[in-house]
């Protein structure tokens, strides 16, 4: 009860007794807290090396898959900024995903991750619901790690569920999973799926990556049906990967090489767009001419009996031809010139190219977008220098501060001398004059000499009517005030 009557000495004791039960109540309930807080991450990193135990000692078990959803979950919620996370939990997370489950090889089962929606358990979810949620989790997280764990993930589930001898569901829920994530790759800025994750598909699950869906928006990417030039880039790699994991499995090669003949027009369009390269930088025009070498090689492994000529078409190997012809007239880096002749060994068309002219079009069209990189690179504004710690902005030099260098240089070339106080002025204030020194525009007196005012004698700076010193800075050397001894005025004060 509040009260304005002064209170006595035992009154206020009792009050403070009050206080201190009630801080004490506070400390202990904080204590409580952060212990309990202790044991709870105590008892998340036991379990943690426990499913590591178990995750390498029985590395096919399905049971792995059913771990990828809830790791990728506890992984995004300790990775979360300030007290909401946990960073040596979320440390410990993602080594356990990324290195232990998910190179770890681990059998689908229907049981577990029915590909239906029929028959679910209470908190089971099927196997579309996990690879939608993990998908959102790789390509959208703003967090560079959890988005690579969880494109480690969804690529571990997809390979389990598009393997040999799994149920046509499963597999056709894999195969739909992997064509939304490289739509989504190859045609949304703010996709963060990790590129690597993909390519472990395409080496891993060869059925899947080069089902009719996926191949086809695959093919429209890399043939310049990319957002920009480095996607394209990323597409024919990508295509690379996928038919060197066909051409290197000999089940894969005899179901995969009669499909791949309903796309060879795609895979024409592919080589020449790469080939003249419009819009590319010379790094990512080299890597993608090489790239489309390595994919005609593996199309020779998996269609041995035809060549490549006839796989492309007789109109298409023209012009691919006559796109290596222009490149080289309008003049290409050394790295793009080295992978246009790999290119032509590989399709034959050495010799023609001596007698090939350049396309006037296509030269046309490449001069263009040239002209237009330029002008963007041009357009683009200077960058400012990044601060060096976070929150500190750079700060602009002094007006009439010169650096040390220019001013150094400007005294040597007028002839003058290098004084300590250079280059220290401050705008719209004069520098002041050192000491000993006179001001501009005046000349300070000597002290010995006579004031050019005054008709006065001039004064003596030796006792005993020495002569005047020189002035500071005057050419003419005038000899030390004799005294009667013939020692000079300082060395006989000093020994008298």
């Amino acid at each position: 009860v509040e009260t304005d009557e002064p209170m006595d000495d035992a009154a206020m004791f009792r009050i403070d007794d009050k206080i201190a039960a009630y801080m004490r109540a506070v400390a202990d309930k904080r204590k409580g807290s952060k212990e309990a807080a202790d044991a709870l991450s105590a008892l998340q990193f036991r379990a943690l090396s426990l499913l590591e135990m178990f995750a390498r000692k029985a590395p096919t078990s399905p049971q792995l898959l059913a771990t990828l959803l809830p790791l990728t979950r506890a992984l995004a919620a300790a990775s979360r900024s300030g007290n909401l996370g946990n960073p040596n939990l979320a440390a410990r997370l993602n080594v356990l995903l990324t290195k232990v489950v998910c190179k770890s090889k681990p059998v689908y089962d229907e049981e577990l991750l029915p590909a239906g929606e029929g028959d679910l358990q209470p908190g089971q979810d099927a196997l579309p619901t996990v690879l939608l949620k993990l998908r959102s989790v790789a390509t959208r997280s703003a967090d560079k790690k959890v988005a690579a764990a969880a494109g480690a993930a969804l690529a571990t589930l997809i390979r389990a569920a598009s393997a040999a001898g799994v149920p046509s569901a499963a597999a056709s829920a894999a195969e739909a999973a992997y064509t939304a994530t490289l739509a989504d790759r190859l045609g949304s800025k703010k996709c963060h799926m990790a590129w690597s994750a993909l390519e472990d598909v395409a080496g891993r699950a060869p059925r899947t990556s080069l089902a009719a869906a996926p191949l086809a928006a695959l093919l429209k990417a890399a043939g310049g049906g990319a957002r920009n030039a480095y996607v394209q880039m990323e597409a024919v790699q990508l295509l690379l990967a996928t038919l060197r994991a066909a051409a290197s499995t000999p089940d894969a090669a005899q179901e995969l090489g009669p499909r791949l003949k309903a796309h060879m027009s795609a895979v024409g369009a592919v080589a020449e767009s790469t080939t003249a390269g419009a819009g590319m930088k010379p790094a990512y025009h080299a890597d993608a001419i090489k790239a489309t070498v390595g994919v005609l090689e593996a199309l020779r492994k998996l269609l041995p009996e035809r060549k490549a000529g006839e796989l492309l078409g007789t109109e298409r190997l023209k012009g691919i031809t006559k796109a290596i012809a222009t490149v080289r007239a309008l003049g290409v880096a050394e790295r793009v010139t080295a992978q246009l002749s790999r290119l032509a060994q590989a399709l034959g068309v050495t010799e023609a190219l001596a007698t090939q002219q350049s396309d006037p079009v296509l030269h046309d069209k490449l001069l263009k977008a040239r002209e237009v990189a330029a002008a963007k690179q041009a357009a683009a504004p200077a960058q400012a220098p990044k601060p060096k710690k976070k929150g500190v902005v750079a700060q602009a030099p002094k007006q009439g501060k010169q650096p040390k260098k220019a001013h150094k240089a400007g005294k040597q070339a007028a002839g003058g001398k290098l004084s300590k106080d250079s280059g220290k002025q401050k705008a719209g204030k004069p520098q002041a004059s050192p000491k000993g020194q006179a001001k501009q525009g005046e000349q300070k007196p000597i002290k010995g000499a006579a004031d050019s005012s005054t008709p006065a004698k001039a004064k003596s700076s030796v006792k005993g009517g020495a002569a005047a010193a020189p002035a500071k800075g005057s050419n003419k050397e005038r000899p030390a005030p004799a005294t009667d001894n013939g020692k000079p005025a300082k060395k006989q004060k000093k020994q008298e």
